[in-house]
């Protein structure tokens, strides 16, 4: 079965939530995997790899998958209109700052920031990448180039946060399905930014529920997962990254408006909205 519709991002953009509500659609097919990253880094494994995933949504009126790394990734969108030109594409933005920010405490939670300097100047010193992904015109624009702008739903994280069952509305009327169906991913549990205090106890979690899932039980790994004392458990041993990572300066938040001016005046024109609920640049 051939996709009818990707998500691309950015990252750190809602993209959970997006796969979320998606996936509790009775009229659509997802991806389970997530993020099979086809057009970037997988593509060479060919057209019938990428659809075998699909086996089962037969019945579905609309099949897709989300992937965030399309969105800043070069060969992407000539790579999707070659696979074909007719897919509907979502894209989901939010403030450039906080979309940077998050980046930042997404590679502190993976251990990817070494020493005790956890600061998100350090950060950037570390991975250029955190603003380049954040530079929204030179990477919408190039998929643009590529695809009919009624090819594309944009959608805010901020606006999510604000209007959760207005957006999920907006984005089944743009697939074609049933907009009243569906179900809206619960509030806060989306990737969130933390760190185990204890990482034995995590890794040991982690390797019981992978065991499992290796021995045909992913059914039971899920009901154990949602039971309330492992979800209590996993949450007392959660510790919120931004009382690890320092907030930003003051001088780095001007500095980045000024770096990412253009951009948020890029969506506005495009969006045709002044106000995008980004509280940086207000």
């Amino acid at each position: 079965m051939k996709y009818t519709f990707i998500g691309i991002g950015a990252q750190k953009c809602a993209s959970t939530w997006l796969h979320q509500a998606l996936r509790s659609h009775p009229q659509i097919g997802i991806d389970e995997s997530k993020e099979p990253d086809f057009f970037s880094y997988t593509y060479g494994r060919g057209f019938e790899w990428y659809e075998s995933a699909n086996e089962g949504f037969a019945e579905c009126k609309a099949i897709g998958e989300v992937s965030p790394s399309y969105f800043h990734h070069p060969e992407a969108p000539a790579r999707a209109f070659r696979y074909d030109p007719n897919l509907r594409i979502i894209v989901s933005l939010r403030d450039p700052i906080e979309r940077a920010y998050s980046n930042h405490l997404h590679l502190v939670r993976l251990g990817l920031i070494k020493g005790k300097d956890h600061t998100f100047e350090h950060g950037i010193s570390n991975c250029p990448m955190y603003l380049h992904q954040s530079h929204y015109a030179v990477h919408v624009e190039r998929w643009l180039s590529i695809f009919p702008r009624t090819s594309f739903l944009f959608v805010l994280q901020e606006d999510v946060a604000a209007d959760p069952a207005g957006e999920m509305a907006r984005l089944f009327n743009f697939l074609d399905v049933d907009p009243s169906a569906g179900r809206i991913p619960e509030k806060g549990r989306s990737n969130l930014s933390t760190v185990p205090k204890h990482a034995g106890l995590h890794r040991g979690l982690r390797s019981l529920g992978a065991l499992a899932k290796n021995a045909g039980l992913k059914p039971l790994v899920e009901s154990v997962k949602s039971a309330g004392f492992v979800r209590r458990l996993l949450e007392r041993n959660a510790v919120d990254l931004r009382k690890i990572v320092p907030p930003l300066r003051q001088d780095t938040i001007e500095t980045l408006q000024t770096e990412f001016k253009d951009d948020v005046a890029y969506v506005r024109r495009l969006l045709e909205r002044d106000d995008l609920r980004w509280k940086h640049f207000q």
